[in-house]
């Protein structure tokens, strides 16, 4: 009796001595529910994650399994009090007991978040992973103590080795929906369970990213620009990204195709935007793709740019061809049309003005004719149109319109502003001066005559 006391005395100095540990997530480990033992095994379980069921299917070699009942292996000294991770070991019997070197295969009927892989007696024995892994933490177990380690032999193979008779934990880092691995030798027997933390969860990644830009750049007024913005689901495949993006207004517009989003981490979505100018100079407005993985942030921008259409003789003023002597004679005016656009914006396109067509209106129109080829006008050059005024008859001509169609405001070469000017011109039949000389002449007769 007195050695009982004893010991319970020092148990409970030992536990008193020991360092507290910050509280850890707990620890949800797989509740195996059937499995077949033999080379060629398998077995069955589920993982309840706040209410969502999991499913875990394993497949390989099983020396034995417990499903329900049985011994616990899960010495609590070899798992919870070796991490500050583990609050708690496996709570139940259930374990997947292993006696061949060959290969084995875990897979979730979702992805799951940091698995936990818990091992007893790990016995001169390793395991090659094909998943990178953490060793949390080993102590005496069930079958007594040892030590394990990692190696990287080579890239993408990170082994686990068991020295003496290690029982622990390791954790996988990430996003998984399945982990395989290789046991190295033969050995009777080598056990584990699985355990997770949570569920893996959609992640948020854009193209451009969070504060990001997509810039349209130099774009030419009343022509449009687009940009995809591309949103992928960063997470491990099997988790879905559900969101919206706000769509953009005024100059700019989308998102194309519609708002609302639902993708999976292998189905990125490309988000098209425009932006049609209406006139010159910087335009900038910030969109937000809200989901429950986050929220970027995306500006838009771009600079309007267009020709810069001027004339000697202001649209809507009149050109005056003035008198000429006689039907059928003829005077120029001529109007100098220029591109005043001032820079360079790197595709000379962008900023040149094209004369596209030209028409003469009203009960005058006849009358007037433009002799000068239309062209294209760079930017700060510019060209001088002659229009020529050749009446077919004596009078004043004053009901005549000419107009210039122009890709202003419009892209390239395509149909945009149309300028116009009043016309206006006189002829006047003056006789030659031979003609009136003899008028005089014939007049002085006459006046001679009737004086005699």
């Amino acid at each position: 009796m007195h050695q009982r006391v004893l010991l319970m005395v020092l148990c409970l100095a030992v536990l008193a001595a020991r360092p507290a540990r910050s509280s850890a997530v707990p620890i949800i480990w797989t509740d195996w529910t059937e499995g077949t033992s033999g080379l060629e095994g398998s077995a069955t379980g589920f993982l309840d994650i706040g209410g969502e069921i999991v499913e875990v299917t394993y497949t390989g070699e099983i020396a034995f399994i417990q499903t329900n009942g049985g011994t616990n292996y899960y010495v609590p000294d070899a798992y919870s009090t070796t991490s500050d991770l583990v609050d708690n070991p496996p709570p139940t019997s259930d374990i997947i007991a292993l006696s061949r070197a060959s290969e084995k295969t875990l897979t979730f009927s979702r992805p799951i978040a940091n698995p936990l892989f818990a091992v007893v007696s790990l016995n001169g024995n390793g395991y090659s992973f094909n998943q990178d892994f953490e060793i949390l933490g080993y102590g005496r177990g069930y079958w007594g103590n040892g030590t394990l380690t990692k190696t990287n032999p080579e890239p993408g193979v990170y082994q686990l080795n068991g020295s003496g008779e290690p029982h622990g934990v390791i954790q996988f880092t990430g996003a998984f929906n399945s982990v395989s691995w290789t046991s190295l030798t033969n050995e009777y027997w080598n056990g584990f369970t699985i355990g997770v933390t949570g569920l893996a969860q959609p992640e948020l990644a854009t193209t451009p990213g969070d504060g990001g830009k997509l810039n349209f750049g130099y774009t030419r007024i009343g022509s449009t620009s687009q940009l995809d913005l591309e949103i992928a689901n960063a997470g491990s495949i099997g988790t879905f990204l559900a969101g919206s993006t706000s769509a953009a207004s005024g100059e700019f517009a989308g998102p194309d195709p519609g708002e609302a989003f639902n993708i999976g981490a292998d189905a990125p979505l490309n988000q098209t935007f425009s932006y049609s100018p209406d006139g010159a100079g910087f335009d900038m407005q910030s969109i937000t793709v809200d989901t429950a993985a986050g929220t970027h942030t995306i500006t838009l921008q771009g600079i309007g740019v267009g020709p810069v259409f001027a004339a000697d003789t202001a649209a809507g003023q009149t050109l005056d061809a003035g008198l000429v002597s006689a039907p059928g004679a003829m005077t120029i005016i001529e109007l100098v049309i220029s591109n005043n656009f001032v820079g360079n914006v790197g595709d000379d396109m962008l900023t040149a003005l094209s004369l596209l067509d030209y028409s003469f209106t009203g009960t005058d129109a006849s009358q007037f004719e433009l002799l000068t080829p239309l062209d294209v006008i760079m930017a700060g050059d510019s060209l001088t149109l002659q229009v020529a005024f050749k009446p077919t008859a004596e009078g004043v001509f004053n009901d005549a319109q000419f107009h210039l169609l122009t890709d202003v405001n419009a892209d390239y070469g395509q149909a945009g502003m149309s300028f116009t000017w009043n016309l206006i011109g006189e002829a006047e039949n003056v006789p030659a001066p031979s003609m009136l000389v003899g008028a005089l002449l014939v007049l002085a007769r006459f006046r001679t005559q009737r004086r005699g």
